[in-house]
């Protein structure tokens, strides 16, 4: 399957496959090079640009809580006290 005439690839993924770009609607597609089906070839995955790059900006989890927080008992585990 060929990526459509609207489209405009901006990444690579591995493998030959393609994120796609809609110069249209904006919307950003992953595109399988070797789907066998047309109608699967591509998947729509975020609806702007804009959508994709807050994707990839990693989130601040909350801190993990220490051993002794956690109810482990550390003088079991070899671990001495600070």
């Amino acid at each position: 399957m060929q990526i459509p005439k609207i489209s405009v690839v901006f990444a690579e993924i591995g493998l030959g496959n393609m994120l796609l770009i809609d110069r249209i609607d904006g919307k950003i597609s992953v595109w399988l090079h070797d789907e066998a089906l047309p109608s699967r070839a591509i998947t729509p995955v975020y609806d702007s640009f804009h959508d994709f790059i807050d994707a990839l900006v990693a989130f601040d989890p909350p801190p993990l809580p220490s051993l002794k927080e956690l109810g482990l008992d550390l003088k079991a585990m070899g671990i001495e006290e600070e």
